[in-house]
């Protein structure tokens, strides 16, 4: 039964019905040498593809309230070598808690992170601070439609208030694009 189960979701997986973050992150521009932000990384699938992308030069910094998870990230990185991996607890919704600097992250990655936060608006704030000049916000996260799992179709993000969010940052949308079955994703330039 077990066997079976890894089988199907195997098959799910591989049919594009979940997010691939090498994909995803190739779809936002990553490259070798980029300074990344996960933010809100949870289990870090998006921060592990993003630190074998960007290289050694490169540095991705995992940002999470979640003490446990972050923990478990520096053992998979140690475990991987990926030593380009910075974990940074913080509190999203608070301006400049991350101590990441300002103006410094050219790719800022906000995968499944917004729709479980009732203050996007803090959050957006803060990942566009982060952005360099020409740098890219990527936000992946749940469509609005009922699926058989994930949090419930009125929690989910509405895009047209996130693209009007980031708008107001001052940052442009340059993509608005389907990030597998489940979500969509968006793309905004510094």
């Amino acid at each position: 039964m077990i066997l079976f189960l890894y089988m199907e979701q195997k098959q799910t997986v591989q049919s594009g019905k979940f997010i691939h973050p090498k994909e995803l992150l190739l779809h936002a521009g990553i490259t070798q040498g980029m300074r990344v932000a996960d933010l809100g990384c949870g289990n870090g699938y998006v921060t592990k593809a993003a630190a074998m992308l960007v290289g050694p030069e490169g540095a991705v910094f995992a940002a999470d309230a979640q003490k446990s998870v972050l923990h478990q990230i520096e053992k998979d990185a140690h475990t991987l070598g990926l030593s380009n991996i910075h974990t940074v607890w913080t509190n999203l919704e608070k301006h400049q808690a991350s101590n990441i600097p300002p103006a410094s992250i050219n790719l800022v990655c906000l995968v499944n992170t917004l729709f479980q936060s009732q203050d996007k608006k803090s959050i957006i704030k803060e990942a566009t601070s982060l952005l360099a000049p020409g740098g890219v916000l990527l936000i992946a996260d749940w469509k609005r439609t009922t699926t058989p799992f994930g949090p419930l179709p009125d929690e989910r993000v509405d895009f047209r208030e996130i693209d009007m969010l980031v708008a107001a940052e001052g940052i442009n949308k340059i993509d608005s694009f389907e990030a597998g079955t489940y979500h969509d994703a968006r793309l905004y330039k510094k």
